[in-house]
């Protein structure tokens, strides 16, 4: 599937290079969305991190180029869902805490950036193709099953809260439908492949993991 997406990206933006001609579409959309997200954690592997399905509240943004059908997109995302992980956490104390599959919320706050190719401008219904990248600040946070009697016995400077940076391209393709003049419907799939800066409660390392999500949103012509 993220092959499909990222093919469609690439072949949509070489053929609307060639195109031409005026949109009397308007010039600056925006709008909500939602989207249920699949998880797919890659490293470290699914036994030491796992992710269960979540959501995605984005509101977005977008502008036009004025040329080969092309707009300039922005969007300010929550993530969030639950999971769990091997904890390891070296302390300012000295002391390395540990645990298996502890229980975590998983939060992301992140903004995007992309440009978007509209394959058909002036119809009712425009597929189109995305591309672009996001950075998230994320969080995790750990719940009582972090806190057994082998960590507590240890000390108590372990963290339940852990936040770190997420860096993330992503590749998406759907289709807009207007409903009035004004308002309209998007439906669409993002491919995502995460990767983070080093996570202190997984013994400093890096996770990544790829995401799908399915794309439902409401956005207002300006």
């Amino acid at each position: 599937m993220k092959r499909l997406l990222l093919g469609i990206v690439l072949l949509t933006a070489a053929h609307s290079a060639l195109a031409s001609g005026q949109s009397k579409i308007a010039p600056l959309n925006g709008g909500l969305s939602y989207s249920p997200i699949q998880f797919n954690t890659l490293s470290p592997t699914s036994n030491e991190l796992k992710m269960s399905n979540g959501s995605d509240f984005s509101l977005f943004g977008e502008k036009r180029f004025g040329f080969f059908h092309l707009y300039l997109t922005a969007a300010v995302d929550y993530l969030r869902t639950t999971g769990t992980a091997n904890y390891s956490y070296f302390s300012q104390s000295g002391i390395i805490y540990t645990a298996n599959q502890v229980g975590f919320t998983y939060d992301g706050i992140g903004a995007s950036l992309g440009v978007k190719v509209k394959i058909i401008e002036d119809s009712l219904f425009r597929p189109y193709v995305e591309g672009g990248g996001e950075a998230f600040y994320t969080q995790f946070s750990y719940d009582s099953s972090l806190r057994t009697a082998a960590v507590t016995s240890l000390g108590s400077d372990f963290k339940t809260i852990d936040s770190f940076l997420d860096f993330a391209p992503y590749a998406e393709a759907g289709v807009e439908a207007d409903l009035t003049n004004q308002w309209g419907l998007k439906l669409g799939a993002r491919y995502t492949h995460h990767s983070s800066r080093m996570v202190e409660t997984m013994a400093k390392r890096t996770i990544t993991y790829d995401t799908m999500a399915y794309v439902i949103g409401l956005f207002f012509k300006f």
